[in-house]
């Protein structure tokens, strides 16, 4: 039942990402990847939670095809960039993501920018921490000219 209403919503609404379920649902969202996963990208969050081990998990199990990289929520730079190479390994979308309470710092940005992520989620500019990385991406495309 839910993967038809997935395979419905891709198709009414040209959905194209779907955020999966906690831990629980992988073996429902394996099966929305797999009848639909050409179609759209199921995006892993507090299944994959940024963690190497969790997203070969989901790799192994087909229970997701896009990463929301959160390089805050696993701890290190480095442990992001394995996360990051993981994904990429098995030809997922990254969406390279904020988290709420940042700060202006906008090296996320740049970090979307340099590590090739597919998107940035960094949310609504009516915040100044969301804002300034927003403007820091208008500042990347104009030294990428």
């Amino acid at each position: 039942v839910r993967h038809a209403y997935f395979a419905g919503a891709v198709r009414k609404h040209l959905a194209h990402d779907l955020y999966n379920q906690p831990h629980e649902r992988r073996v429902l969202d394996a099966q929305v990847v797999r009848l639909h996963g050409g179609e759209a990208s199921v995006l892993g969050d507090d299944l994959l939670c940024t963690n190497p081990k969790r997203i070969k998990y989901a790799i192994d199990e087909k229970a997701a095809n896009a990463l929301l990289l959160k390089v805050n929520q696993i701890g290190t730079l480095t442990e992001a960039a394995e996360a990051y190479k993981l994904a990429r390994s098995d030809n997922w979308k990254v969406v390279v993501s904020a988290r709420s309470g940042e700060t202006e710092d906008n090296w996320l940005s740049d970090l979307a920018v340099g590590w090739a992520g597919d998107y940035i989620k960094i949310g609504s500019i009516t915040q100044s921490e969301r804002l300034a990385k927003y403007n820091r991406l208008l500042e990347l495309e104009v030294e990428m000219r």
